[in-house]
């Protein structure tokens, strides 16, 4: 008899082959479910009951028949289920090929709702292993081949994030393909994971983020940092915030996260000016949008090396009358010998000799994570900080808290984390709130304290 597990592995099989995301077997749910309830039900966590079971495949029929626009048990929705039973075989027999098995496996991610940037993350360390394993079809690699290659990684001196990040990308292609009977075991599934030595993060003080603010140059990047230290957002969570999405009353922001996870931010006193400011009227759109009226079709910027360096988008005509973008740098000069305004001159000079067109700034579009990495990095370097990226305001942003009396667990809303042990890495971050324990709960420390 066919197990739960057994069971949701082979809904989440017929619901691929036949096209369908997450969110099209939601809405054909009887009573309405999210997509997360779905994806819930597929994994198999929890021992589903048989009436979801029933449920779940009475929703991936209605699906199939609604986007064939046909009813059910109609001559349309059979020839649907034999196109669903050719995919599966296509799945199958053209996956002997590693790519094409890489190529179906990020459909499905997509299909799952997972992050543009977690898909890219997979098809770059996928694309990577297959390279390295030229010949070799997906049913024929072995444990000792996983391993060949990421000892090939240390070789060449990848950090341990790296080969967290490769071997987690690895078991969830094999996972896939074990699935799909590609692969009768994963072979990533027998090789262990490295002990990951995660680093404890570096916040800056209360008064290096006072300097930070002090710092900035307009009233774009003073937003930038207010809106960072005020919310403890992440870089992408900040860029993909919209005005519509401010309540400016209630003085909060609702921001998507990991997983599509949307939670409401506070903000404080101090950010709400510095976007009414920046905003200047304007009540739709990116909350922080990419300038159209700027005339540099250019990134200027410090590199870490001290020099002035320049970027730009180049695209250049090709026979047959297509064309190929490509990001262009040059380095102008060092920045203890030139000012910002002798190199913006010399950029423009070397732009106008080229015969390439210049891709100008888009209009409409949210500031890049690039950018607001500049934005800080500039300013951090202007307040004699040296280098710091926006993920330090996140963490200067929770330490702060923990340092001034909130628990881990309001943190941990906060910070939009899923699991309260990625939160905990603050508590050996806070030195405050480690002294002010021990000077609680330690006989000499106690002692000391009072006799002060």
């Amino acid at each position: 008899m066919e197990t739960t597990t057994e069971a949701t592995t082979t809904l989440r099989k017929q619901r691929i082959v036949r096209g369908l995301s997450l969110a099209d077997v939601a809405r054909c749910f009887k009573g309405g479910v999210s997509r997360e309830r779905v994806r819930h039900i597929e994994s198999g966590e929890y021992e589903a009951r048989p009436e979801t079971l029933k449920a779940y495949r009475a929703a991936l029929d209605a699906a199939q028949s609604t986007s064939l626009g046909a009813a059910p048990n109609t001559p349309e929705t059979v020839q649907g289920d034999s196109t669903a039973l050719a995919t599966r075989e296509a799945i199958t027999t053209r996956s002997e090929n590693s790519l094409a098995l890489l190529s179906y496996f990020l459909t499905d991610c997509a299909h799952r709702g997972l992050a543009d940037s977690t898909i890219t993350r997979y098809s770059q360390l996928g694309k990577d292993f297959f390279e390295h394993c030229p010949g070799l079809r997906p049913g024929e690699i072995r444990p000792r081949d996983i391993r060949a290659y990421l000892s090939w990684l240390v070789d060449r001196g990848v950090s341990e994030h790296t080969l967290q990040q490769t071997l987690s990308a690895l078991r969830s292609i094999f996972r896939f393909a074990e699935a799909f009977e590609i692969a009768s075991v994963s072979p990533a599934r027998s090789v262990q994971q490295r002990r990951y030595k995660r680093s404890i993060p570096r916040p800056l003080s209360e008064e290096e983020i006072e300097r930070l603010i002090s710092a900035t140059t307009n009233l774009r990047d003073k937003a930038i940092i207010e809106f960072f230290y005020s919310t403890g957002c992440r870089t992408s969570e900040a860029v993909g915030a919209r005005l519509e999405e401010v309540s400016w009353s209630e003085r909060t922001v609702r921001v998507v996260g990991k997983g599509d996870k949307m939670r409401l931010v506070p903000l404080s006193r101090r950010a709400i000016d510095s976007l009414s400011k920046y905003l200047d009227m304007r009540d739709t759109g990116w909350l922080f949008q990419a300038d159209a009226k700027s005339p540099r079709a250019y990134r200027l910027s410090q590199n870490r090396e001290g020099f002035w360096e320049a970027r730009w988008r180049e695209v250049t005509q090709m026979p047959g009358g297509t064309s190929e973008t490509r990001i262009v740098s040059r380095t102008l000069g060092k920045t203890v010998e030139m000012s910002e305004h002798q190199a913006d001159d010399k950029i423009r000079s070397i732009l106008s000799e080229r015969r390439a067109e210049v891709q100008p700034v888009a209009a409409n579009k949210p500031l890049s994570k690039c950018c607001v990495r500049v934005v800080i990095d500039r300013a951090a370097r202007a307040a004699g900080l040296g280098h710091v990226h926006p993920h330090q305001i996140r963490h200067s942003f929770a330490t702060h808290l923990l340092d001034h009396g909130a628990d881990i667990f309001t943190i941990k809303e906060f910070l939009g984390h899923a699991d309260v042990s990625t939160t905990s890495i603050y508590t050996h971050v806070s030195q405050t709130k480690m002294r002010e324990t021990l000077e609680r709960c330690h006989p000499h420390w106690r002692q000391e304290r009072e006799q002060k």
